[in-house]
């Protein structure tokens, strides 16, 4: 139902709040752990020269993959291949501890990659950023002038208010 909708929302925009928290620790503060963990060094720079800076960017660029690997992979999980809807669902909306330890291995696995790889993940990621935002933007004018027209086609007066209304807040706050 509606709850367990709710629920599995939260929950995977928690996955993506707690990457978020890691990245900002990580950046700038991943020296200290290197100290107490020398084998996270081994494979987080190659360079000597301005490390401090190498290993929180280095690390930012493994959680961030961990977090796309997780989520193309499970897109591809969910898809709609031939299977039954009751199976898709349940793996949508249930098995959250086991997808934990899987975003959890993919994480591990990352760290052993090579610095090269996640090189080139940033210059793809950049790219995809670029085209992420402009998909968003696509999206939220289609979204506004849906939203419009709902409201145009009712022709009932509190529509139009609430229209002109909406209209001048998103103008003035530069929405």
């Amino acid at each position: 139902g509606g709850s367990v909708s709710i629920c599995t929302k939260l929950l995977y925009t928690l996955y993506l709040m707690v990457g978020y928290v890691l990245c900002l620790c990580v950046k700038d503060g991943m020296h200290g752990l290197i100290e107490k963990f020398p084998f996270l060094a081994s494979h987080a720079c190659d360079s000597a020269s301005i490390q401090d800076l190498c290993y929180g960017h280095s690390y930012v660029y493994r959680i961030t993959f961990s977090l796309v690997m997780f989520y193309v992979l499970h897109m591809f999980m969910t898809c709609d291949c031939g299977v039954d809807s009751s199976v898709m669902r349940s793996l949508q909306t249930r098995h959250f501890g086991i997808k934990t330890l899987f975003l959890i291995f993919i994480f591990i696995v990352s760290i052993f990659m090579s610095t090269e790889f996640f090189g080139w993940y940033a210059k793809i990621a950049l790219g995809a950023s670029g085209l992420f935002i402009v998909m968003q933007i696509i999206i939220l004018l289609d979204f506004a002038y849906e939203w419009n027209d709902a409201w145009v086609e009712k022709e009932e007066p509190k529509y139009n208010f609430f229209l002109l209304l909406a209209s001048l807040v998103f103008f003035v706050t530069g929405c």
